[in-house]
């Protein structure tokens, strides 16, 4: 059976200086920032847009990069726009790690007040069939918010995710101590959850599915064991076809699945669900990844993964 996970590890760069700036920014925020969210939230949110202003004059070759790869996929577009974009961008990264401090406070905020649903009867519909849903989406900023949404609504999702992604820049201290305290800290804010590296990850999957549960694939996940190569933001672009097939094994319906916004407003969208019982896998997997594609270029500030783009 092919499976959507691989248990690649990550390969340790030995030739890393002790500690750096990044390691730093870790360490103030797992300890006394968490720690001021606790005490005194408001504290946190008056700082974040002096925080902000800090991070787009420290992270010029960062907001270099990603306006780079941003004027490779997106067409007739001038430099004072694509500026704007990165600095957009930037806001929205800022804001989901703060959001991750809050989560549960601005989740049950939203679903009274500020957030509005599109298709909700397609993943109704789908749910209701017993049969498991497989949400295929992006890394859009807005994606733990959306899920804990729907979390809220009587709709849990399990997700699937790699356990220790490489963030460049990272320092010894950051990767042999920081991370492992960021990964702990990012499962009790994300909870319902399931990694690449778990040898029984796709059995996982399968047994929610069967169970009529709801599964969270991002499409642009770099960790299936089997891939294919597909034309995306001005290049092409290797993504994986294994969850496809689980989907198959299980009988369960595919839904696309979409979010923007931040904690001032969310909207999620779904579209029609697809039976991959009566549908070719890499004609769905193509046609998926072009409407990811049109979803990105429509608001390129909120998808996360620019930074990530070869």
């Amino acid at each position: 059976m092919e499976t959507t996970c691989s248990t690649n590890s990550i390969v340790k760069d030995t030739k890393r200086p002790w500690i750096t700036i990044k390691d730093i920014a870790w360490l103030l925020y797992l300890y006394p920032v968490r720690l001021m969210a606790r005490i005194s939230p408001f504290v946190i949110l008056w700082f974040e847009p002096l925080t902000l202003k800090c991070s787009l004059l420290l992270s010029k070759g960062i907001q270099q990069r990603v306006g780079n790869r941003m004027k490779q996929a997106l067409e007739r577009i001038d430099d004072a726009h694509i500026n704007s974009v990165v600095s957009q961008y930037l806001r929205f990264y800022l804001e989901r790690i703060v959001d991750d401090l809050f989560l549960d406070k601005f989740a049950r905020q939203l679903v009274s007040e500020k957030v509005s649903f599109r298709g909700m009867e397609y993943l109704q519909h789908a749910s209701d069939q017993k049969r498991g849903v497989l949400l295929v989406s992006g890394h859009f900023f807005a994606s733990r918010l959306a899920k804990r949404i729907l979390a809220e609504l009587g709709f849990p999702i399990l997700s699937v995710r790699l356990k220790a992604p490489r963030h460049a820049g990272m320092g010894k201290l950051g990767e042999r101590i920081l991370q492992k305290k960021y990964m702990r800290f990012l499962h009790g804010v994300i909870q319902d959850e399931v990694y690449v590296q778990d040898k029984d990850c796709s059995l996982k999957i399968l047994q929610r599915l069967r169970q009529g549960g709801l599964v969270n694939i991002h499409l642009d996940a770099r960790f299936a064991a089997q891939q294919i190569p597909v034309p995306f933001l001005g290049g092409k672009r290797s993504f994986p076809v294994g969850f496809l097939r689980l989907c198959q094994i299980a009988g369960s319906p595919l839904v696309p699945f979409w979010f923007s916004g931040d904690r001032r407003q969310v909207e999620i969208e779904f579209e029609p669900p697809i039976n991959l019982a009566e549908t070719d896998t890499e004609e769905v997997l193509r046609s998926l990844v072009c409407r990811l594609e049109k979803r990105i270029l429509a608001r390129p500030e909120q998808y996360e993964w620019w930074i990530m783009l070869q």
